[in-house]
C-alpha cells in the first residue's frame, strides 16, 4: 500500500507569499526598490559569462536581414541625390536671379525720353515657320505688350528684335537678324577721336538669317577736313541702334559687335562690315521686354 507523505503547511504558503512579493514590488516606487540594486548586481555577474556565448550562438543561428540593411542604404542614397538636385537646382535659380537683376539695371541705365515698363518674359518656343527664326514669348496684351512698339532685349543692352503679334497671353518677336523683318536697319558706331571729340560712323545694315549675322556698308557720317586721319571700322567696335522707324525705347540699345570687314563688291572703296550680335538670338530662354507705358511711342521714335 502507498503511503502519502504531508504536505508540510509552511510549504503551502510559499508559492501564495512568493506571488504576493513580487507584485508589491511590481508596484512600488523606483525609490523603494534601491536595496535591491546589490541583488541585481549578484545575478548580473553570474549570467552575464553565459549570455555572451549564448548571443553569439544566436547571432550564428539568426543572422541579420543584410537585403534589409541594404534596402536602407539605397534609400538613404536616393535620398541624397535628391537633396543633391534640389541644391543645385536653387544655386541655378540664383544665378538666373542675379543676372536677370544685372539685365533690369543695365536696362534702366539707358537714356529714355518716355517711362518704359521692364517685364521679364520666357520663350515658350518658335515660330511654326521652320525659316523664320521668330520667338514666342509668354507675356501678352493683358501685360501692356502692344505691336511694334514693345521690343524686346537680352544681356542688358542687347536688342533681340521687335513685337510683331500679339495676343492675350503671349507675343511673337522677330529678331533683327531674321529676313523677315523685311527693311533695312540704321545703325551707328561713335567713334571717339582726340582731333574732333568723337565722329560717328552710319551703318546701313541688312539681316542675314542664314548665319544670325547682319551685314552692311559703313560710312562717316560727319567726316572733319582737318582730321588727317579719319575714323573707320574696326572688329570689335559696338554697333548700336539708331533709326527713326524703330521706337524711343530701342534707340541706342545694341545690334552687335563688329566680327568682320571687307570691301564692297560693288564699291571697294567702301567697308562692308559683318555684325555678330553678343548672344545666340535663336536659344533664348529669357527676353525683358521693353514695353512703352505712354502709348505714344509706336513707330517713328514715338513722335505722335
Amino acid at each position: 500500500m502507498v503511503r502519502t507523505h504531508a504536505q508540510h503547511p509552511i510549504a503551502k504558503a510559499i508559492l501564495p507569499a512568493t506571488i504576493l512579493a513580487l507584485i508589491v514590488l511590481a508596484v512600488l516606487p523606483a525609490s523603494y526598490l534601491r536595496w535591491t540594486t546589490g541583488l541585481s548586481q549578484l545575478v548580473r555577474a553570474a549570467v552575464t559569462p553565459i549570455s555572451h556565448p549564448l548571443i553569439i550562438v544566436s547571432r550564428w543561428l539568426s543572422p541579420a536581414d543584410q537585403g534589409r540593411e541594404s534596402d536602407r542604404i539605397e534609400t538613404l542614397e536616393a535620398e541624397a541625390r535628391t537633396y543633391e538636385l534640389r541644391w543645385r537646382q536653387g544655386e541655378q535659380e540664383i544665378k538666373e536671379l542675379r543676372q536677370l537683376v544685372e539685365e533690369l539695371q543695365s536696362g534702366r541705365a539707358l537714356p529714355q525720353k518716355i517711362p518704359i515698363d521692364y517685364v521679364a518674359a520666357p520663350v515658350i518656343g518658335t515660330a511654326s515657320d521652320v525659316a523664320s527664326g521668330a520667338l514666342i514669348v509668354r507675356r501678352g496684351e493683358r501685360d501692356g505688350v502692344t505691336e511694334q512698339s514693345t521690343v524686346a532685349t537680352t544681356a542688358g543692352t542687347q536688342l533681340v528684335g521687335r513685337v510683331v503679334k500679339v495676343d492675350a497671353r503671349t507675343c511673337v518677336v522677330l529678331p533683327i537678324t531674321d529676313r523677315a523683318a523685311g527693311t533695312d536697319v540704321r545703325a551707328e558706331i561713335v567713334v571717339d577721336n582726340a582731333a574732333a571729340k568723337s565722329q560717328i560712323i552710319n551703318c546701313i545694315l541688312f539681316p542675314d538669317d542664314t548665319d544670325g549675322r547682319l551685314g552692311g556698308l559703313a560710312t562717316v557720317l560727319n567726316p572733319t577736313a582737318s582730321d588727317p586721319d579719319p575714323p573707320t571700322p574696326r572688329p570689335g567696335m559696338t554697333v548700336r541702334l539708331s533709326d527713326p522707324g524703330w521706337p524711343t525705347s530701342s534707340q541706342q540699345l545694341v545690334l552687335g559687335v563688329i566680327e568682320e570687314i571687307r570691301p564692297d563688291e560693288a564699291n571697294p572703296l567702301r567697308p562692308w562690315i559683318v555684325v555678330a550680335p553678343t548672344v545666340e538670338l535663336r536659344r533664348l530662354g529669357q527676353v525683358i521686354l521693353l514695353i512703352p507705358i505712354d502709348a505714344g511711342d509706336a513707330r517713328g521714335g514715338g513722335a505722335p
